[in-house]
């Protein structure tokens, strides 16, 4: 990571404010930040973009922090920044962004991200996942919003739940910000970042049948799995790790005209040999050592970009396979 910047060590939300806004200079080619939008709390919400500002020119947007607790998200996050940002992978990071821009936005659920801060200082854990209104924002968008029968992880109606759905599609204003992000930006490519498990996941999530594209982003996953270092994670459909509805994959699939795909970063907490762990939600879904699990998985997440140039890029000059 570069230097101290970590969510671990943030001290709010204010403190990566501070470090967003400054981080262009950072880079040896164009690259801009800017805010999309607002939280039930009023804190802004903001996105990276890496290369030239043109609207026609083909995306891949990295997530991360949708439940405020998923901390090895944002860091996962800040590794690929520190990337592009490296030096030594200038050549390719330059092939990327002659075809493709990059967006990234660390955290999409600020309010959250400020209460697992708090929460984890005073107390020593937190499972602060939902936004201000208690909404999983996961849950909170529109295809097959509230359907019945994808588990108890699926989307539920009631508020004290972990994965309350909100009252309809798009009540929050996180998932509204993020809604018109997408259809006012030409991204071809998602990644969203969370925790845990060690899977790659993609569309659909709140059906087995498989997506028109079923097999396309099956096979994308694998090449980002082959690009691992160490222990490889599983791929699979979303639905066959947990079954959920309102879930932005689908939408971002169905509605945002996207391929998506999520990765599930690292083993669950309680599987640890420290008792202690057990019994903290935080240790739950970030590791002990993320920077190791983060460097493991990194070379399969740029992979993502590289594809998305080849595939979408204004200067290819045939299909590529995947």
């Amino acid at each position: 990571m570069w230097h101290d910047t970590s969510f671990y060590r943030f001290n709010g939300y204010s403190d990566f404010e501070d470090f967003i806004l400054d981080v262009p200079r950072r880079f040896n080619f164009p690259s801009e930040v800017f805010s999309f939008g607002e939280t039930v709390e009023g804190r802004k919400m903001y996105c990276l973009r890496l290369g030239k500002r043109q609207d026609e020119k083909p995306g891949v947007l990295y997530m991360s922090l949708v439940h405020g607790v998923e901390f090895i998200g944002g860091e996962t996050n800040l590794a690929v920044m520190e990337w592009f940002s490296d030096i030594g992978n200038s050549e390719k990071a330059e092939r990327i962004l002659a075809d493709c821009n990059v967006y990234i936005v660390p955290v999409i659920n600020p309010d959250a991200y400020e209460l697992a801060v708090r929460e984890k200082k005073k107390y020593g854990l937190t499972f602060a996942r939902k936004n201000a209104r208690g909404v999983d924002l996961n849950r909170n968008f529109s295809v097959e919003f509230g359907k019945r029968g994808a588990g108890l992880w699926g989307g539920l109606p009631l508020k004290f739940m972990p994965v309350y759905r909100g009252p309809h599609a798009f009540s929050e204003p996180e998932v509204r910000c993020i809604r018109s992000f997408i259809l006012g930006h030409p991204i071809k490519t998602s990644l969203s970042f969370h925790s845990s498990g060690r899977v790659i996941g993609f569309p659909y999530c709140h059906t087995g049948e498989r997506c028109p594209d079923y097999q396309m982003l099956k096979d994308v996953a694998h090449g980002m799995r082959r690009r691992q270092k160490g222990r490889k994670y599983d791929v699979m459909q979303e639905f066959d790790y947990v079954p959920t509805s309102g879930d932005m994959d689908d939408w971002l699939y169905e509605e945002g005209g996207v391929l998506p795909f999520l990765i599930e970063i690292g083993r669950f907490g309680f599987l640890s040999e420290s008792i202690e762990r057990w019994f903290n939600p935080f240790a739950w879904v970030n590791m002990p050592d993320p920077d190791k699990e983060i460097g493991r998985i990194l070379p399969g997440v740029i992979y993502l970009a590289e594809w998305t140039a080849e595939n979408f890029g204004t200067h290819r000059t045939g299909e590529n396979s995947p």
